[in-house]
């Protein structure tokens, strides 16, 4: 199968320059997780993320927050080699472009979620999931941030105080919550230098400038009022192809692994299914 069969065509591109308001925007009306940053001919320049608007909060230009030279695919290239590529990189979105360099659509791990459902894998979950980050219920989101930033994380379980798992928090999550505070600060420029012999014993001309700075926020309540509730999970012993299948009706990138005693295993993510392919 050609990643040409797959691929979604109505993926969100922006051009330079522009803002990271913006991209929030687009995230926000066309509900995705990536942006695609091109030039007017439609060639590739880089993407953004909430990971990397997450990771840049005080950043508010694209050019400063986006990846330059992301992991793409061509047209023709196999699904197999598509998932190779976001397996090993651990990439939700590949960019795709045909021969002469123009971005042509998208993957996102989800378009494989009915393709290894169909190809019946019967290995076992636990042969492909990884870790799960476990958080308090009661940690702050603005904490909740950091943890994933430094875990290296998209998804924590979150867990109450007696140790069973309550819920799970996503980047996706955060975004619901997050917010753009904006202050006005002056800063005082002198024209002359002090040993500058041409001022007037030491007077100088003070500019005052006036800019927004605009940092990216999120408030402190704690996850247990944003996380999602009601989690479903799989078992270690949960087939590849049930797990995925369980993911695309229930619209989730990733389920919590639990033991018979309901004890927290670990996580399979959606990329972590693409192993199979």
């Amino acid at each position: 199968m050609k990643v040409e069969e797959i691929m979604d065509r109505d993926h969100v591109t922006i051009e330079l320059p522009a803002s990271r308001n913006e991209v929030l925007q687009l995230m926000v009306t066309k509900d995705v997780g990536a942006v695609y940053v091109v030039e007017r001919d439609m060639s590739l320049k880089g993407i953004v993320t909430r990971k990397d608007i997450l990771r840049n909060p005080e950043k508010d230009q694209v050019a400063l927050i986006m990846r330059r030279d992301p992991v793409y695919i061509k047209l023709d290239s196999d699904i197999s080699e598509a998932a190779k590529l976001m397996y090993e990189h651990r990439i939700h979105n590949l960019p795709v472009i045909d021969e002469e360099g123009t971005l042509v659509g998208a993957i996102r791990t989800v378009n494989f979620l009915r393709v290894i459902e169909d190809g019946e894998h019967k290995e076992p979950v636990e042969l492909v999931m990884g870790r799960c980050i476990p958080v308090y219920e009661e940690t702050p989101l603005s904490v909740i941030r950091e943890i994933m930033e430094v875990s290296d994380s998209y998804a924590l379980c979150v867990l109450d105080g007696e140790g069973r798992l309550t819920g799970v928090i996503t980047e996706a999550d955060l975004f619901k919550y997050a917010k753009v505070d904006e202050s006005v600060n002056r800063i005082d420029i002198g024209l002359g230098e002090d040993e500058d012999k041409w001022t007037w014993e030491g007077m100088r001309d003070i500019v005052g400038l006036y800019y927004v700075n605009a940092v990216l926020s999120l408030p402190s309540m704690p996850v247990k009022e944003a996380m999602v509730k009601g989690v479903i999970t799989v078992s270690p012993r949960t087939s590849i192809s049930i797990a995925a299948r369980k993911m695309r009706v229930n619209n989730v990138e990733q389920l919590p692994v639990v033991n018979v005693e309901g004890k927290l295993q670990g996580m399979v993510e959606d990329i972590d299914l693409l192993k199979a392919l």
